[in-house]
């Protein structure tokens, strides 16, 4: 299973691969602190897949995309999860 983060800089203090914390809260109820928020697949899933059926088809998109990864053999070690997913946007990714 990947490694995941999310977030929007780096803030150079990283965490052992494979160390996960509850993703933090939003601290202007839309953006997610400053820095690297380490979690599972399932944690980013029940945090940031659900609300719109928009998030819902990301969220589909992206878990056949790494389905399509392990068909070809390609295992990555992390995934960056960022932009506009790991917001309080209601339809991430409009315009």
């Amino acid at each position: 299973m990947p490694w995941i983060t999310m977030g929007t800089q780096d803030s150079g203090d990283r965490m052992p691969r494979g160390t996960t914390m509850p993703v933090p809260p939003f601290v202007d109820g839309y953006h997610l602190p400053e820095g690297e928020h380490p979690c599972t697949l399932e944690e980013a899933r029940e945090r940031f897949a659900v609300g719109s059926s928009r998030r819902e088809e990301i969220w589909r998109s992206f878990t056949g995309l790494l389905h399509r990864l392990e068909q070809i053999k390609l295992f990555p070690e992390v995934i960056l999860l960022d932009g506009s997913f790991v917001t309080g946007k209601s339809d991430p990714g409009g315009r």
